[in-house]
């Protein structure tokens, strides 16, 4: 576990399109005050990543607050833990 940087870019969305899901863009890697991004990576490359949200207001009935966000897991990855490492990594 790391903290993304935007040079993870190219990686980040080649698990979103194995796993269906959004593409992101550069500004989510970007290093923010209210974002955290992590990325999963080991010597089979970049295997997963999460991101973290403050919301300064509160949103319908959710308080303001920091979230934890998306999480996405290369498919042929999961069920070994990074879902839960990522999220550890957030939360720490």
């Amino acid at each position: 576990m790391r903290a993304a940087v935007p040079g993870d870019l190219a990686a980040v969305n080649a698990v979103a399109r194995a796993a269906g899901r959004p593409e992101w863009t550069a500004a989510a890697l970007a290093a923010r005050p209210d974002r955290i991004a992590v990325v999963a990576v080991s010597d089979r490359g970049l295997l997963g990543y999460a991101k973290t949200h403050v919301y300064p207001a509160p949103d319908g009935g959710a308080p303001a607050g920091h979230y934890l966000g998306g999480i996405v897991v290369h498919p042929a990855a999961r069920r070994r833990g990074l879902g839960r490492a990522l999220t550890e990594a957030r939360l720490a």
